[in-house]
């Protein structure tokens, strides 16, 4: 006779270890994103660059 395959478990993520991943990923947006929007404000207002 043929067992039935087991079905794997669920397993949750703590909390904290998605806050963490969050947290991770909104530092990653700010490092990449705001560098962009200082040197748009610096080149178009400092140094008269056209937009």
């Amino acid at each position: 006779m043929i067992k039935p395959a087991l079905t794997p478990a669920v397993v949750t993520v703590p909390r904290s270890v998605r806050i963490g991943y969050g947290v991770g990923s909104v530092c990653t947006a700010t490092f990449s994103t705001v560098p962009g929007l200082l040197l748009l404000f610096y080149m178009t207002n400092v140094l008269a660059v056209p937009a």
